[in-house]
This record gives structure tokens, C-alpha cells and sequence, in this order.
């Protein structure tokens, strides 16, 4: 069965999903790795995201690539 974006994907012992190490479920929910460091901008591809967190800032970055491949936007959420 193809698993989400083409990720490979495995079974844990536990009956959890994993798929490439970032993102984890166990049927009921979802977990996903997000580095301490943002993305470089070139390592995006059109119409993509990418999660970062900023622990001593206590913020979820977002930073977004739009469909025309140029376009980049960030955004920022805090943690309280």
C-alpha cells in the first residue's frame, strides 16, 4: 500500500506506522518530527512547508514555498 508522500514506510512492534523517521502513528494519532533549525529556502520546492521549532524562543516556525517557486513566506507560532 503507498504510504503518505511516497515515504517508506515500516511497522513497529507496537502496531505504530513510521515513515522515513518523521512521521509516526499509531492509528489514532499522528506524531511528527520537527528539527530545531529552519529549512534552507532552496531546499524547498514549490508548493511546499516545512515545521521548525525554536525551543529558546518557544515558537513553531512555518516557512512556506509558493507555487511559483519564488515566493517564500514564514510565519511563526508561540508556545506558551
Amino acid at each position: 500500500m503507498p504510504s503518505l508522500l511516497g515515504a517508506q514506510e515500516m511497522s513497529t512492534p507496537s502496531q505504530s506506522k513510521v515513515l522515513d523517521g518523521v512521521l509516526r502513528s499509531n492509528g489514532a494519532n499522528a506524531f511528527l518530527a520537527v528539527p530545531d533549525a529552519a529549512v534552507a529556502d532552496a531546499a524547498l520546492d514549490a508548493s511546499q512547508l516545512s515545521f521548525s521549532l525554536d525551543e529558546g524562543g518557544l515558537k513553531l516556525l512555518i516557512k512556506v514555498k509558493f507555487a511559483d517557486g519564488t515566493t517564500i513566506k514564514t510565519a511563526s507560532i508561540t508556545i506558551a
